[in-house]
């Protein structure tokens, strides 16, 4: 067929090393307008709306068209009968909700449970969406991912609770923790032993602070895992000598004369500190 010049059909791309195609499609699901009314937020996967989506909530009632409006991505539910959970499209379905005279939206309409739902959630916003390492989390719980499962198994385990999504310093708890991403990566480089070295002496040397950083968990995750024969209870006793805001502060001096990051010298700190340290019965 001819066509000007401006169009090219759409074709397959060539690849260096072809990629294997999934042989999992799924069903198609069908196009339908739903009612906003209908529509429900499963929050074992799907995210809050927070500063960023209210952001993006305005700027679409703001410019809303239906030639820039996407069908949402929505599963029935077994036990909210004639209700669709919102897949992806959250923020979109909110918005059409406060255009005045809205009151469907096209969808693409899938029969879903809730492991499937979640991970369509992961898939869809790890590509187009940034995400938090928090709300991947969340989702991917809820997908039954092992990642996620471990971490969950790794943390309980050690009284912390890895947080669904980020809160404001003066609420998070004693035992909440929003250091998911450095706790996954211990897990992969090193296997759960310094990690739950880390949250337990944290938990233990420090049971009323509020929240459990990043930068902590790293310091002693590789503190032990370079000194593994210091017990927890050694671990706690370093932290009698030297408190931790003391081992970050040495740590952040020592940064701007060498490479690493504070952490990682805050780790060197402890170490030093652990050379010679009794090891705890």
């Amino acid at each position: 067929m001819e066509f000007p010049a401006h169009y090219r059909p759409v074709q397959p791309v060539v690849f260096q090393t072809p990629p294997e195609a999934s042989d999992e499609l799924g069903a198609t699901g069908e196009l339908a307008w739903v009612s906003l009314e209908c529509l429900l937020i499963d929050g074992r996967y799907q995210r809050p709306v927070l500063r960023r989506g209210l952001n993006t909530i305005r700027k679409i009632v703001e410019d809303f068209n239906w030639s820039k409006f996407d069908p949402l991505v929505v599963s029935r539910v077994d036990d909210a009968p004639g209700h669709y959970a919102v897949v992806d499209g959250q923020h979109r379905a909110i918005a059409a909700m406060m255009v005045p005279g809205i009151v469907a939206v096209p969808a693409i309409v899938h029969q879903l449970d809730l492991r499937a739902q979640a991970r369509a959630f992961c898939a869809v916003n790890a590509v187009i969406t940034k995400m938090s390492a928090l709300q991947l989390h969340q989702a991917g719980l809820a997908a039954g991912d092992p990642d996620a499962l471990y971490i969950d198994r790794v943390t309980r385990a050690c009284g912390v609770t890895v947080l669904a999504y980020p809160k404001a310093a003066d609420s998070i708890r004693p035992g909440e923790t929003m250091a998911v991403g450095t706790i996954r990566g211990l897990l992969r480089s090193y296997g759960e032993a310094p990690v739950k070295t880390a949250l337990t002496v944290l938990r233990r040397a420090y049971p009323d602070e509020p929240g459990i950083a990043s930068g902590p968990i790293q310091a002693i995750g590789l503190a032990s895992v370079a000194v593994p024969a210091v017990t927890v209870a050694g671990w706690i006793d370093v932290f009698v000598r030297m408190d931790m805001d003391e081992v970050f502060e040495r740590a952040r001096l020592a940064a701007r004369i060498s490479r690493g990051g504070v952490a990682l010298h805050a780790s060197r700190v402890l170490i030093d500190l652990a050379d010679g340290l009794a090891v705890a019965a």
